[in-house]
Order: structure tokens, then sequence, then C-alpha cells
């Protein structure tokens, strides 16, 4: 992927992102924005421009709380899941479910 491209589509999920109320509205704008991006053609590339644009547009502990997530599902597709770095009173954010809840409402 030309990472000018992926640029791109950060920074237009950021702008959508930006200034929304609610993490919920933030995740919605910066993922209906990128889930069909005429540049960026790789869905695994849109969602990562997603996060990264919404990552540009909350507190440092909201990012911390994505990381975590990402490296869960990371985890998962690799076969190993480390829950050790995981606070019990962690709250996912649901990242993904709203990545399929959208391709679902875009069908």
């Amino acid at each position: 992927m030309n990472n000018t491209l992926l640029k791109v589509a950060v920074a237009e999920a950021k702008a959508a992102a930006k200034g929304l109320d609610t993490l919920e509205a933030k995740i919605k704008a910066a993922m209906d924005t990128t889930r069909n991006h005429w540049l960026v053609t790789d869905e695994e590339e849109r969602f990562q421009a997603a996060i990264h644009g919404l990552a540009a547009t909350v507190d440092e502990a909201t990012v911390e709380r994505m990381r975590i997530e990402l490296q869960f599902l990371q985890g998962i597709q690799s076969g190993r899941v480390d829950l050790s770095g995981i606070d019990e009173d962690y709250e996912p954010i649901g990242l993904l479910k709203a990545w399929r809840d959208g391709q679902k409402e875009n069908s």
C-alpha cells in the first residue's frame, strides 16, 4: 500500500471524527469515512486508517484502551492471547464490532 494514500485516508477519518462529542460517534464517523475509501482498497488497511484517524481525536486513556484491544485481536489472530497485561477493570471499546456493524448497515 502506498503510504501517501493511507495518510489521506487517516486524515479524512480524523477530520470526520474531530469535534464529535462521544466516542461512539467518533468511531462511527472515522469508520464510515474509511470503510469504502476509494484510495485504499484493502479492508485491513481501511480499518487501520480509521483507527489511526480516531486515535488522533481521543485522549491518551482511550488510545491505551484501543491499543490493548488491538493487541488482543492480534493475539487471537496469531493464536497467542496474553491476558496478563489486561486489568480486570478493562472495558473493551468494541472496535471490530463497530467495523462489522457498519459493514452490515452499508450492505
